[in-house]
């Protein structure tokens, strides 16, 4: 189940008709309180029973006439049953009636009282009570409770809102990063609520060992896949929309070197991805001759030079550990957290440390915007019928890589080994693993992505701050807000059941009308 708390009620709108996705497309509905919907559950139980009372009626009277229709030559058991089935009166009277009726034919049968005919007949008029005595009370039970689709209501149109980014050296962005960190922090939350459930089964992850892996240098790679669709998006249309996402990171060692420009390489190396010149900053590894523990584990990320075109689908991308000389209470072997005895007046009641030299993890990740089977990049979804609000929206989310924008706006937080540890820097290397941390991110990432639209009307407008979803009149653009929140303070009920119930008991109360006859 998703952690995700209730929105607050001005960032949907009850009461309105909007579209539904669900899995078998798009369903109209209509959002109410869901402290309201018992009382319309009692109150479609009593159409549904109506509707069955009505059809008992009309089915009584067709009975009948169909029988004086027949004449003189109907049998006399016929008659005996046709008048206890119309002094029934309701179906549950008929039913236990025609029930002895019919065991009576059964046993006078045998003496050839009641011919074959006639006990079909009383066959008949049993199973037609029954049906609509059992089926009454069933449809009044399950009928009204399917018309609920869920928790979601169509978002409210003044609380989409998404900062216009004026500057990335300027205040705006540091103001604009704060905004987001709660979104942030909402899906790494949301992540140890789905341990082996629920949203781990849209993420696909996969670790191998790698060939050369060995007790100094262990090596592995991790895949990860996962698709979001517009069902998940809670978008309203186009629902042929989808984000596909792929990635692969390995460790690399060969990256961390001495960079005597920068640092001296006595005390530390450095991480140069992707065998770039090195410049400052530079993240930097200390050696193991350095005695200091270090009390700031977390994770850096470095970007590949061609991650600035828009146009390209596969970005590269390094997870940079900043975890060597981290004190410990247990050992470990896993490539991140590989540990080695720690002796020293510093180590306390400590007995390990992470060793120097741990790998970077050299990564890439395929991410397509798909509209039905075509899918483009970030800047090929310009070239797109989807509305421009939500282009807009997409192209400022899926930019860069969502799993490194997790790493950068949650900081240390992004690592699952120091999440709890406060500012001592201390961990429990033996319940620390690279996949899962990677496990965490990547899910993250799936849950922070699948709220994109979400999140721009919990974010509300922002004082100072102009709207890039608004146009120069202060329209929002289309396809800004066709999207759902979801809350359980609301219940979407299915339009066609809300209207089809009441239509379907006035037809078939007329219809009783129509064929009314005298049972006297």
């Amino acid at each position: 189940m998703d952690v995700y708390t209730n929105p607050p009620s001005n960032t949907y709108s009850l009461g309105t008709l909007f579209t539904l996705p669900t899995k078998a497309g798009g369903v109209p509905a209509i959002s109410i309180k869901s402290s309201n919907f018992p009382i319309l559950i009692a109150a479609y139980s009593i159409l549904i029973q109506i509707i069955f009372a009505s059809l008992w009626q009309f089915l009584a009277n067709l009975v009948l006439f169909c029988h004086a229709l027949r004449g003189a030559d109907a049998g006399r058991a016929r008659y005996v049953a046709l008048v206890a089935f119309w002094n029934s009166s309701n179906p549950w009277t008929a039913t236990t009636t025609m029930g002895a009726f019919l065991c009576q034919a059964i046993i006078n049968g045998g003496n050839r009282r009641v011919s074959r005919p006639e006990k079909f007949h009383i066959i008949i008029l049993f199973l037609l009570s029954a049906t609509i005595a059992f089926g009454g009370i069933a449809a009044s039970i399950f009928i009204p409770n399917a018309m609920s689709l869920g928790p979601a209501a169509p978002v409210h149109p003044k609380s989409v809102f998404l900062p216009e980014l004026e500057d990335i050296a300027s205040s705006s962005s540091i103001r604009i990063n704060r905004l987001n960190a709660p979104a942030i922090l909402r899906a790494l939350g949301s992540t140890e609520a789905f341990k082996d459930v629920t949203a781990r089964k849209n993420v696909d992850t996969v670790k191998t060992t790698l060939p050369g892996s060995n007790a100094t240098h262990p090596r592995q790679r991790y895949d990860y896949r996962y698709t979001i669709t517009a069902r998940e998006f809670g978008l309203q249309a186009p629902l042929e929309f989808s984000h596909k996402v792929q990635g692969s990171c390995s460790t690399e060692y060969n990256w961390l070197r001495p960079v005597p420009d920068i640092a001296d390489p006595a005390r530390f190396n450095g991480y140069v991805p992707f065998d770039l010149d090195p410049v400052e900053p530079i993240l930097l590894d200390p050696t193991d001759n350095m005695t200091a523990l270090w009390t700031q584990p977390s994770m850096g990320i470095e970007y590949h030079p061609s991650d600035e075109d828009l146009t390209i689908t596969n970005r590269s991308f390094a997870l940079i550990p900043q975890l060597a000389h981290a004190g410990s209470i247990t050992a470990s072997t896993d490539p991140w957290y590989l540990t080695e005895p720690f002796n020293s007046e510093t180590a306390g009641f400590l007995g390990y440390r992470i060793k120097s030299g741990r790998p970077a993890m050299s990564c890439w990740e395929e991410s397509l915007l798909c509209l039905h089977k075509t899918c483009t990049s970030v800047d090929g979804i310009k070239k797109t019928p989807l509305p421009k609000g939500l282009r807009i929206i997409v192209m400022g989310k899926f930019s860069i890589p969502v799993l490194t924008n997790i790493i950068l706006l949650a900081g240390p937080a992004a690592l699952k080994s120091v999440a709890g540890i406060g500012g001592t820097g201390l961990l429990d290397c033996a319940s620390s693993t690279l996949k899962d941390d990677l496990d965490r991110l990547v899910l993250a990432a799936y849950l922070n992505s699948r709220e994109v639209f979400r999140e721009t009307a919990l974010l509300g407008p922002q004082a100072g701050m102009s709207n890039i979803l608004e146009s120069a009149n202060g329209d929002l653009f289309p396809g800004s807000a066709d999207f759902v929140m979801l809350t359980g303070d609301v219940t979407a009920i299915s339009y066609s059941s809300l209207i089809a119930i009441p239509v379907t008991c006035l037809a078939v109360t007329l219809l009783a009308a129509m064929l009314p006859l005298d049972g006297g």
